[in-house]
């Protein structure tokens, strides 16, 4: 887990939207989906 896929997280829960995560962080839409997808690997739960 680091700060750039916690940002991530935080960000989708108030955007709702990756598309606009990821232009609000400056990243790939699939960026943003990958930083979730390790975050939920590590946790070991769906967020």
């Amino acid at each position: 887990m680091n700060t750039n896929q916690l940002a991530t997280f935080l960000t989708l829960l108030q955007k709702r939207s990756y598309q606009k995560t990821a232009q609000d962080l400056h990243y790939s839409r699939s960026t943003a989906m990958d930083h979730i997808n390790s975050l939920e690997l590590e946790l070991g739960t769906k967020l």
